[in-house]
């Protein structure tokens, strides 16, 4: 049996449905990221799942237990917000024991939870400062640490980092991660950065309206994305989408036209003539060739060159395209180019007209 099991909950605000149904299950010591664009419903969920919002329908159990009607504070969950959620007038040290005080630990008890969590985050040189004097960092990482003393069944971070600047991002994101597998704690982390969702979870969940568009492993979700929103979805810069129509199909292989009008051969494939379809290609299977060595050209319109990587953004006969390059290859803009698509690195999805 999972550790926390969704079973078909629904929400909705007036006659917005904001979760349709959903059903999730999430074993214990998992990290589990909830990501999807604006409105997807994905603060929703880790609201609903802490208490601070009533289900409309379903239930929800934790080790084993229905927590569906239990009080927030009855849940034995710890939230990190966004706002970090500190009482100003209060040193660090005092935030941190906040919720050990209110449960009436002993005072040497409180003292060696608030110690060993302050070694942790690297919080003991401030635990007599107030928040104000701190840091955006330091603020979190004291959010962080009210949330870890309490030995919480599970941790939800409701988009954590996100008032951040990139580089500090980057350094809280270590840090989450190397905590997580310190605890081994069961995380459910909000995020709409498709960068934390990948490099922290165990377990990535798209919501788009209100419903799972797919929940797997980050390499799964890229390699396989089992729709064309997930396709669009994941993957930075994203994949490249070829408008097609199926011509004919043998034994041997599959023609299509694109909405350019190229002609596009595949192998094998289980479409049908007159099928519609969008071909997609990741930025990292574009091979790039001399015009006269490929079946397909187009006009480089804007080069990023970003030290490891150069992104190229094409205006081919099959659409725009955009191709990841090494850092260190040479290539400008109005640069005319030859293109090459390999089926194993295609994806085909169809579409309903």
């Amino acid at each position: 049996m999972s550790y926390l099991t969704l079973n078909s909950i629904k929400k909705k605000y007036s006659d917005l449905a904001v979760i349709r149904t959903i059903s999730l299950s999430i074993e214990q010591g998992e990290f589990v990221v909830f990501v999807g664009p604006s409105g997807c419903g994905k603060s929703t969920l880790l609201r609903l799942i802490a208490g601070l919002e009533d289900l409309d329908a379903g239930s929800i159990t934790l080790d084993g237990q229905d927590i569906t009607n239990v009080a927030s504070s009855k849940r034995d969950m710890a939230m990190v917000f966004q706002s970090y959620a500190l009482y100003p007038h209060m040193t660090v040290a005092n935030n941190l024991s906040f919720a050990l005080r209110q449960a009436g630990l002993p005072k040497t008890e409180i003292k060696r939870k608030i110690d060993k969590v302050a070694a942790t985050l690297e919080l003991t040189p401030y635990l007599e400062r107030k928040p104000g004097v701190l840091s955006g960092g330091q603020r979190q990482r004291v959010a962080i640490g009210r949330a870890i003393v309490r030995n919480p069944k599970a941790f939800l971070f409701d988009e954590p980092l996100s008032n951040l600047d990139a580089a500090l991002r980057v350094d809280m994101r270590l840090e989450i991660a190397r905590l997580h597998r310190n605890l081994g704690a069961t995380t459910i982390y909000v995020t709409h950065d498709q960068v934390e969702a990948m490099t922290l979870a165990d377990k990535v969940v798209v919501l788009n309206r209100g419903v799972i568009e797919q929940a797997g492993a980050p390499v799964d979700l890229y390699e396989n994305p089992k729709n064309l929103f997930v396709a669009k979805f994941i993957g930075t810069p994203r994949m490249s989408f070829i408008p097609s129509r199926v011509v004919s199909v043998n034994e041997l292989s599959t023609t299509l036209e694109s909405e350019q009008g190229a002609s596009i051969t595949l192998g094998p494939t289980p479409l049908a003539p007159n099928d519609y379809i969008q071909i997609g290609i990741r930025p990292e299977h574009l091979i790039l060739d001399n015009p006269e060595n490929a079946d397909h050209q187009g006009d480089i319109e804007l080069v990023e060159k970003l030290g490891s990587d150069t992104f190229c953004y094409i205006d081919s006969q099959l659409g725009r395209l955009t191709a990841r390059l090494p850092g260190n290859v040479r290539v400008n803009p109005g640069e005319t180019v030859g293109l090459h698509l390999k089926d194993k690195s295609l994806h085909i999805f169809k579409e309903h007209r």
